[in-house]
Formats: structure tokens, C-alpha cells, sequence
């Protein structure tokens, strides 16, 4: 999704989460929800959906933080209170698409996601990684 969409939703949807850091705002699209989350300052933003064919999962995408921002914990509060809306809202995971064994993957697994498969269209490019929204160690719901 480009950065322009990405403020057409902040602008065009319902607010459905505010907290001093943070907006979120949730609209419903086509056959999807999607949220899209933006810093009150600007400066990190990201979006996320869930298709109705798999109401239990969030797909988080371009967590993005500025440039001028970045090293000051933005990314994590951001990752942070993506996982806070989840929990809220009743999915049991967060699935997201990273670079293979880049400093992105390992940054992702220390936040506590795991690599469950490569990407289809270009594994030896992207892995898709989860966080179940159970507890913090990322318990496993599914069998």
C-alpha cells in the first residue's frame, strides 16, 4: 500500500483507538478490515488488515519509521501498540512479511515472532513470520 492510501484511511475511517502516541483508525474494505496506525507526531505509521476468510489473523505492513526518528524506541512502541489493537479487537495473531535474514528478521524475532514459511512469491527474498496474541512467549493456540 503506498503512503498516500495510507492517509486516505487515517482521514476517511472511524478513530477507533487513540493514546497520547498513537492513532488508529479502522474501516471496513470491500472484504477486509483494515486498521491504519500513525505516531501523533508523524513520524512512524504502518497498516494492517484481516481478510474476512481469516478473521482471526492481522497482517501488519510498512511499519515505517522516519528517518529522523529512528533510534528512539519508535518502531517497538509502534510494533507495540499494533499488538495492543490486536489483542483488543479478538485476533489470535500477527502474521508480517520481512527481509530474510536481514537486520528487519532478526529485530522481529527479538520482539518475539517466528518464521513459519518463506514467502511464496519470492522465498529466497522474504520470510513470513507470526506472533500468536495469547501471552508474551507466543504459546502456540493452533494445532
Amino acid at each position: 500500500m503506498d503512503l498516500v492510501f495510507g492517509f486516505l484511511l487515517l482521514y476517511f475511517c472511524f478513530k477507533l483507538i487513540e493514546n497520547p502516541e498513537f492513532i488508529c483508525q479502522k474501516c471496513e474494505w470491500e472484504e477486509t478490515t483494515v486498521y491504519a496506525v500513525m505516531a501523533a507526531d508523524g513520524k512512524a505509521s504502518c497498516w494492517m488488515y484481516s481478510p474476512k476468510f481469516e478473521p482471526h489473523v492481522l497482517t501488519l505492513e510498512n511499519l515505517f519509521v522516519s528517518p529522523e526518528a529512528r533510534n528512539e524506541e519508535r518502531g517497538r512502541k509502534a510494533l507495540r501498540f499494533c499488538e495492543e489493537v490486536a489483542r483488543e479487537h479478538g485476533y489470535e495473531k500477527i502474521d508480517l512479511k520481512a527481509c530474510r535474514d536481514t537486520w528487519m528478521q532478526k529485530w522481529y524475532e527479538r520482539e518475539g515472532y517466528d518464521v513459519f514459511g518463506p514467502d511464496l512469491d519470492e522465498p529466497m527474498k522474504y520470510v513470513w513470520m507470526e506472533k500468536y496474541m495469547s501471552d508474551e512467549d507466543s504459546q502456540r493456540v493452533f494445532a
